[in-house]
């Protein structure tokens, strides 16, 4: 037995309990159902422990729980006798274990967002060394080796040729470990050769997250405790040296390349729409200027720029329409914030880019490019249910950003592509949407029905938020119908001091009451009626406050839909590929904006900016996360410690056996 315990895995032994545990438990499930069958594991328990287990008075559950607490010991001394050591891993075959090699060369480059800038401004060609060794080795053009993809000069293409002649100077049989450093480290290439790891060099893009130097410090504490002697370079921005300031680890060499530059950022873009006026918007901008480190910026002359707002639709291949230009100076002291209102949007997608000609005060083109959307910009599928009047039609049709579905009989023909419902003349049984209630009919008893007709007056807004957009001031009506409040609900229209105007929500869902009466002559002849209905939609479609920057950089939880299926990802910045969705996520390490096209035909954008606070696992394909398992400590138990650990549980299970989980015998 010694020996064939010696012999097998540990995933073997696993199955082995596994399949012992299932045989006794149906062995003890008929046990208890017919008296006759025999459980042999149960006698050898009984014997043991000096007592008749199934004489016990107790109910079967603890008689069941008992048993499997004695398998669960059974099982941990196998286990024990095993695998000693306990390393939680290890084999327990008898040959002794392989040890895999150990790297000799540790490459790790930066790939950060400083790294993206681009420009001989931006880059210092003090290492011109050219890689001569054979036509098997890459040889980087001038100062700068370009990636995958790649055209201009950048800092990393520079830090990538640093680390490409050092692979080229190191034998060919070196075994090298090459890992890049932003938010995290991250194993590219573990134990491989030099022409492997040329290979993954080329490979490696920048991201949108800031490096984080005291991660790589930890890493290189855990690296250094098993491989004390293995060199380590690091290729990282010259932008950001103060950061690395003060490191020093035995054999860890820190290279810095670029020139150190100033930088412009768009801090914030935002965009909201007018809907008062259709394809209108408002948009808030802010700007600031980010100096060189160690740089006195007090007398620093501000930064020219050019600020260029442009719209686009959803259609992939649509392209983004300068909509209005802006020159401002940009002052190191303090961000300059920009409003502006912009007109004939094409679309609910808005982009900001900051263009200058001092190239060396804007380090990254990725910080001077955001997007933004305005959601009242795209198409909203609105159903009308219920004798909906010709004016109400005319108000709903208004809006270019509206669908207008129906009219339906009932709540039940509306189909599922419908985002908002809007029910006219018409009381719903239940708020499964966003909905609008206008015209209630008289029925007091019903939650949403109208308690009194009041006749003409005035009605006149109240001080609510929900009119922070739109002013209608007096609108003069001909018929008014008292509202009854519900929980939760804020009054937002009144005639004297009695309600005809509510908003509030039901199960998550927001709901807006209006009791006028569509047929009213007064009300729909009123230049406010349209920006009332228009309002209201506002407010279903949660479109209030400004919106943008709403997405991190990394992996998205796509949305979903209960009714339809996502088709395909449309990268903006490669519109032309269509990316097929993979699963419910989406890798995204740059911000940007992307366009997710359903089966129905709907486009739904979503804007992405950085986030790194936010910043998830990445998905299957190509990394390691940190170090290799072959290179993290785990604690591990001497083999008298395991004696005791097995010791206490036994002691544990038998004081629970005898206290909890069993009564006393019947004499």
């Amino acid at each position: 037995m010694a020996l064939i315990i010696r012999n097998i895995s540990v995933g073997e032994l696993g199955r082995f309990a596994l399949i012992l545990l299932v045989v006794i438990v149906l062995l003890y499930l008929l046990k208890e159902r017919r008296r006759s069958v025999r459980v042999p594991y149960l006698r050898l328990i009984e014997e043991a422990l000096g007592r008749k287990i199934l004489s016990i008075r107790g109910s079967r559950l603890k008689r069941f729980v008992s048993m499997l607490l004695q398998i669960m010991v059974v099982a941990a001394a196998l286990f024990v006798f095993a695998d000693p050591v306990w390393d939680n891993g290890a084999t327990v075959r008898h040959e002794p274990a392989k040890v895999p090699d150990v790297p000799e060369l540790v490459v790790i480059v930066d790939r950060s967002r400083s790294m993206r800038a681009s420009g001989m401004h931006t880059v210092n060609c003090t290492n011109r060394v050219p890689i001569l060794e054979d036509n098997a080795i890459p040889r980087p053009d001038g100062c700068s080796w370009s990636g995958v993809g790649e055209s201009d000069v950048s800092v990393l293409g520079v830090a990538r040729a640093r680390a490409a002649e050092l692979l080229a100077r190191a034998p060919k049989e070196v075994r090298v470990f090459l890992a890049t450093l932003d938010e995290t480290v991250e194993s590219h290439l573990i134990w491989g050769d030099r022409q492997t790891a040329l290979q993954r060099l080329q490979e490696i893009a920048a991201t949108d997250f800031s490096d984080n130097p005291q991660r790589l410090i930890r890493w290189l504490q855990q690296f250094r405790s098993t491989h004390p002697s293995v060199p380590v370079f690091i290729f990282t921005d010259l932008q950001r040296r103060e950061v690395w300031q003060g490191i020093s680890i035995a054999g860890v060499n820190i290279e810095g390349v670029g020139d150190p530059v100033g930088n412009v950022v768009v801090e914030a873009f935002r965009a909201r729409a007018d809907v008062s006026r259709p394809g209108h918007a408002e948009i808030l901008c802010r700007l600031r200027y980010h100096g060189v480190p160690g740089e006195d910026t007090t007398e620093l002359a501000p930064t020219h720029v050019q600020l260029e707002i442009s719209g686009r639709a959803l259609e992939p291949d649509a392209e983004p329409v300068v909509v209005a230009v802006q020159s401002l100076d940009v002052s190191a002291t303090k961000p300059v914030e920009v409003k502006l209102s912009v007109a004939d949007l094409p679309g609910p997608l808005l982009r900001a880019r900051v263009v200058t000609n001092q190239d060396d005060r804007d380090l990254h083109s990725s910080d001077s490019l955001r997007w933004a959307e305005v959601p009242s910009l795209r198409p909203l599928p609105v159903a009308v249910v219920g004798p909906a009047p010709r004016g109400l039609f005319i108000a709903l049709i208004s809006d270019p950003f509206l669908e207008v579905l129906g009219p339906f009989d009932s709540e039940d023909d509306v189909p599922a592509r419908a985002r908002a419902i809007v029910y006219s003349g018409y009381l719903p049984d239940s708020i499964r949407r966003p909905s609008l209630i206008i015209d209630p009919p008289l029925k007091p008893s019903h939650n949403y029905g109208a308690v009194e007709d009041m006749g003409d007056g005035v009605l006149r807004p109240t001080r609510n938020r929900f009119w922070r957009r739109l002013d209608p001031g007096e609108l003069p009506v001909s018929v008014a119908l008292q509202l009854t409040r519900q929980s939760g609900e804020k009054v937002v229209l009144r005639h004297g001091k009695k309600m005809v105007g509510t908003v509030g929500e039901v199960d998550g869902s927001r709901v807006v009451r209006l009791g006028v009466s569509t047929k009213d002559p007064d009300l729909i002849r009123s230049v406010a009626f349209p920006a009332l209905i228009a309002r209201a939609v506002d407010h279903l479609q949660d479109r209030e406050d400004l919106v943008g920057e709403i997405r991190p950089v990394g992996v998205l939880q796509l949305p979903e839909r209960p009714d339809d299926r996502l088709l395909s990802i449309v990268d903006l910045k490669e519109p032309t590929r269509s990316i097929p969705p993979s699963g419910r996520r989406f890798l995204q390490e740059q911000a940007g904006a992307i366009l997710l096209q359903w089966e129905s035909g709907d486009i739904e954008p979503m804007v992405i900016v950085p986030r790194p606070d936010l910043r998830e696992d990445r998905l299957d394909g190509g990394v390691q996360e940190a170090a290799p398992a072959s290179l993290k400590t785990q604690p591990q138990l001497e083999r008298s410690q395991v004696w005791w650990v097995l010791v206490l549980a036994l002691v544990l299970v038998a004081l629970a056996e005898r206290f909890l989980f069993v009564s006393r015998r019947v004499l």
